[in-house]
């Protein structure tokens, strides 16, 4: 398709309507393809076909010339009257993957700057979509990955569309040349370091020899497995209404289960289909299909007391009862030296935080004050079995951990008041019925913060 300024107008107004209203940020590298975008939607503003256009440009400073760069920017924003905002952003010092720590910087730094009415174009074309088809079949992607970069989708409280993606690299080279445009030549293009540079000069070259429409087949099928990929995902919705559980967790609060006796009702495929459907809804990555495979060979399949658990990134996998929890991972709980408690709020070294406040005797579950007491790791005290109002017998620490159906991956992080080896309190938890407060008696009312919960709130 040849690139004009009305084909262009014509495939934005499909992704944004109406252009109108339209408050337009260009991501500007300074290279060819964006600064074509940049005069194209220029001409549009020049029409009154956009409410407002402004250019972002994100310095990464890996490039020697990164700083001529913005010089020649801001020039030819100056030239041609379109508001610029530079990001200077600071990449981890590693030697692997930049090209995806410089992206995810890039992206963050869009999402900081755009306001909530606006819309960024980027200005990826038919030749970057087919590059990100092979690199991620050559990953081994599934369905997922093989819809390739979509036309549009949210970006923090804004929103991103590619409106160039259906126009071939030679019609953005043609039209630049007919505009007499000048843009930016980044070396690091042409590296053999980077994969992307390999396809683009290596592979898509010689497959086109072959078959001069593969960049139209492999956007053809990016489109295919988007739509394959909504027909699975509506099969997976109605799986997740049948098998989730919503319930409370001791110490966690609602969460939101799996049933595991529901999901071995359903076919291998369609298991691993619900539980990546299950964790995307969480707001989990992605699990790979390793990690796919261990939860339902190491989770699924055992027992209901098992202790395994599934890890993948800072997230985990555990069964709990006859569900599949997931949540945030938190490592080992270190020692803490037991120290004496006397109704204060406290961060508890790799153990959360405890926290007390007065109460006038509205609430239940009140530690009567004062209760001079040590607290400890429940890991690092022995106490002997106790009584828990309102509940039958005397037990042991364990035997009521296990009553109460608190999670086994949460019990050695859990601090535990005492008096040498009489317990006084599970904060949050239980209270042992001689250390409760009686209705109208003013007492502590304790709460217990899990480490992960903590870092994932904050």
């Amino acid at each position: 398709m040849t690139l004009s300024v009305q084909s262009f107008q014509q495939a934005l107004c499909s992704l944004a309507t109406p252009l109108a209203d339209l408050s337009a940020v260009v991501a500007l590298s300074g290279g060819l393809d964006s600064t074509v975008l940049l005069h194209l939607c220029r001409a549009l503003l020049r029409d009154g076909q956009l409410q407002s256009l402004r250019a972002i440009h994100v310095h990464h400073g890996l490039n020697p010339a990164a700083d001529s760069w913005v010089t020649h920017i801001r020039q030819q924003c100056e030239q041609w009257c379109i508001p610029l905002t530079v990001c200077h952003v600071t990449l981890p010092s590693v030697t692997q993957n930049i090209e995806k720590h410089a992206r995810d910087a890039r992206y963050a730094a869009f999402e900081e700057k755009l306001e909530a009415d606006e819309t960024l174009l980027v200005a990826h074309h038919l030749d970057d979509q087919a590059e990100t088809l092979l690199f991620r079949l050559m990953r081994g992607t599934g369905i997922t990955g093989l819809q390739g970069m979509p036309t549009q989708r949210p970006l923090g409280q804004a929103r991103l569309v590619r409106p160039l993606l259906t126009f071939a690299r030679a019609d953005i080279e043609q039209y630049a040349d007919k505009a007499a445009l000048a843009w930016i030549e980044d070396d690091s293009n042409d590296s053999p370091d980077f994969d992307r540079n390999h396809i683009r000069h290596k592979v898509l070259p010689l497959l086109q020899q072959r078959w001069p429409a593969v960049k139209n087949s492999l956007n053809r099928l990016a489109a295919i497995c988007r739509d394959s990929e909504s027909v699975l995902s509506d099969v997976a919705a109605t799986h997740l209404r049948d098998c989730q559980s919503v319930q409370e967790v001791p110490l966690l609060g609602v969460q939101r289960l799996l049933s595991i006796d529901r999901l071995q009702t359903l076919s291998l495929p369609c298991q691993r289909l619900l539980v990546r459907h299950w964790l995307t809804v969480l707001g989990y990555p992605a699990p790979s299909e390793q990690i796919l495979a261990a939860v339902l060979d190491e989770l699924v399949m055992a027992g209901s007391d098992s202790r395994a658990e599934v890890r993948y990134g800072h997230f985990h996998i555990c069964r709990y009862r006859h569900f599949l929890y997931a949540g945030r991972y938190w490592s080992p709980p270190c020692r803490f030296p037991a120290f004496p408690f006397s109704g204060q709020s406290v961060s508890l070294p790799g153990h959360g935080l405890l926290r007390c406040m007065t109460d006038s005797g509205v609430q239940p579950y009140r530690l009567v004050q004062p209760q001079p007491c040590l607290c400890s790791p429940r890991s690092q005290v022995r106490v002997v079995p106790f009584a828990v109002r309102n509940r039958e017998g005397r037990k042991s620490l364990k035997k009521w951990l296990h009553q109460l159906r608190v999670p086994f991956w949460l019990r050695d992080h859990l601090p535990v008041l005492h008096r040498e080896d009489q317990l006084v309190a599970v904060p949050g938890l239980l209270i042992a019925e001689q250390a409760q407060a009686r209705t109208g008696e003013s007492g502590w009312l304790l709460h217990w913060e899990h480490p992960a919960n903590i870092n994932q709130t904050r």
